[in-house]
């Protein structure tokens, strides 16, 4: 995982034209687009990233960084399959020229973790359907939706796992012979 220092490192090498998108303490923020979708309503929605490494989302003239813990601004990728919006994020930072490991900072988690926990209805059940179609739950979305099925299956399979590890050969045991 990229550390918040070596990500804001990376950025501030990055040379690509950055935009302004207001003032903080007094000085100017910027951020360098990403990618965009059309969405029902609101026509394009942008997605980018912050100099300090935090992502942000919305239209041009109202961009919103997802701060800790509110990820309403990203709810519309939801509407998306989970493996279209990873090529999305690979792409948009690949045609930005920013190094491969930046869209591994990509809110993923946050945004189901968020959506899970905080809402109910349309866009929980989304979440969901990204996780039957096999995105990887972790320890908050797995409480957060404890009886489904997936959830189940994977807590199964971490079970097993755990309690039926790889057989291990000693250091000294004869391998068994491989064919050239």
């Amino acid at each position: 995982m990229l550390s918040d220092r070596s990500l804001q490192a990376i950025l501030k090498q990055h040379r690509e034209d950055w935009l302004p998108i207001g003032t903080t303490d007094g000085e100017q923020t910027h951020w360098l687009p990403i990618f965009n979708i059309e969405t029902a309503g609101e026509s394009i929605r942008h997605f980018g990233i912050l100099k300090s490494g935090q992502w942000i989302s919305g239209q041009l003239n109202n961009t919103q960084a997802a701060r800790v813990g509110w990820m309403v601004p990203f709810l519309p990728l939801l509407e998306r399959a989970h493996s279209e919006v990873v090529t999305l994020v690979a792409d948009g930072v690949h045609r930005t020229g920013l190094p491969e490991v930046v869209r591994t900072t990509f809110p993923f988690d946050t945004l189901v973790e968020f959506t899970l926990t905080e809402l109910e209805g349309y866009w929980p059940n989304l979440a969901k359907g990204w996780i039957e179609t096999g995105y990887p739950p972790n320890d908050t979305i797995a409480a957060a939706i404890p009886n489904h099925p997936a959830i189940v299956a994977w807590r199964r399979e971490r079970f097993h796992r755990i309690h039926n590890p790889p057989s291990i050969q000693p250091a000294n045991s004869p391998q068994e012979p491989t064919q050239d």
